[in-house]
């Protein structure tokens, strides 16, 4: 008997020197070889890069949405300012290009050209701009000043020399339609710039990678030439 309890002791004392099937099993198991690390951090690598590139692609595609928006808003603007001075114009009085001279209205109602009833419509190439000149005079000028200096001129004035001489006295007022051009044509209707109703302005906008075309068009509802 007391043989049997000493080798069931001896068993008991082995079988906790040597672990077993399952607690080798176990112990395998605990943390990750160099392989799976590696391959972990290749995966993570991958899945960071695709992110990322998702995320870039995202965003190009949201700022060139953003570019298209920003850009038809300013075609709209161009089209509606170009047509606010088109529209109502009596007349074309002369065209070359995108320099155009109109006869705006006739607020001295003479049937006739008066200065103050000149609007000039000019490219500036080296600004980028499409702007309206007309003739201001200053508030504190009694109405016999006014009307002395607003003369009147015959249908075929060198309007260019016209503008000229009021820009040096200081009277003139200029205002910007559109900005940031790269370049602008205009086409009419007719050749003959008193026979002109329709008049298209091909504009190409400053725009990365390239200049942004647009056309915008102003049709004169009530066409009518001067008397003189």
């Amino acid at each position: 008997m007391k043989m049997h309890h000493s080798e069931g002791s001896e068993l008991n004392m082995n079988s906790s020197r040597f672990p077993s099937h399952d607690d080798r099993r176990h112990h395998r198991r605990h943390g990750l070889s160099l392989l799976e690390l590696m391959l972990a951090v290749t995966i993570t690598a991958l899945v960071g890069a695709a992110i990322a590139g998702m995320l870039n692609a995202v965003a190009v595609g949201v700022d060139t949405r953003r570019d298209n928006r920003s850009m038809m808003v300013r075609s709209s603007l161009a089209q509606a300012r170009l047509n606010a001075y088109i529209a109502p114009a009596r007349c074309v009085l002369d065209q070359r290009g995108p320099q155009i001279v109109l006869w705006f209205n006739d607020q001295k109602k003479s049937e006739t050209v008066h200065a103050s009833e000149l609007r000039w419509l000019e490219y500036d190439r080296n600004e980028g701009t499409l702007s309206v000149s007309y003739v201001s005079f200053p508030e504190h000028w009694s109405m016999l000043e006014v009307d002395h200096a607003d003369r009147e001129y015959p249908s075929n004035s060198d309007w260019g020399r016209i503008r000229n001489e009021f820009d040096g006295q200081g009277l003139l007022n200029e205002l910007t339609l559109v900005d940031g051009l790269d370049d602008v044509t205009a086409t009419a209707d007719a050749t003959d710039p008193f026979e002109i109703r329709l008049l298209t302005y091909r504009l190409w906008f400053a725009a990365a990678p390239e200049p942004f075309e647009t056309l915008a068009s102003g049709a004169i509802r009530h066409h009518r030439l001067p008397q003189y």
